[in-house]
């Protein structure tokens, strides 16, 4: 990935990660095939900015917790009752976890909003 700092852009410099890390690590790349580098530019930066990213994220957490109760749900059937209340032990626990963590980032999206560092479209 080439990155130019904000203060100087005559300047690059590249940073190198595996592309099968970059959904990991917050990056979105554009699959469209761009003309010029002012409209690929564009494009980058709108999609890797930090509140994208962030409410990027955010969204992440959320599913994660719909995706484990879902796969929970469909196993729960197969499950002995001593594992079931393993089971809702384990995912109780991770619910609470995945709840704080969405709680606070909710809350962090809020003094970024009023703060003026986010419009209100994307929030």
């Amino acid at each position: 990935k080439m990155m130019t700092p904000d203060n100087d852009p005559n300047t690059f410099f590249v940073v190198f990660f595996p592309m099968s890390k970059a959904k990991e690590i917050g990056q979105q790349f554009s699959e469209h095939i761009f003309l010029s580098e002012r409209e690929c530019s564009k494009d980058i930066k709108k999609a890797n900015s930090f509140k994208r990213v962030l409410l990027k994220k955010c969204l992440d957490i959320f599913l994660t917790w719909q995706n484990e109760k879902t796969a929970y749900d469909m196993s729960m059937s197969k499950l002995t009752p001593a594992e079931r209340l393993q089971e809702e032990k384990e995912l109780k626990c991770r619910r609470i976890k995945i709840k704080k963590r969405m709680l606070s980032t909710t809350c962090f999206i809020g003094e970024l909003y009023n703060y003026g560092m986010l419009q209100e479209k994307n929030v």
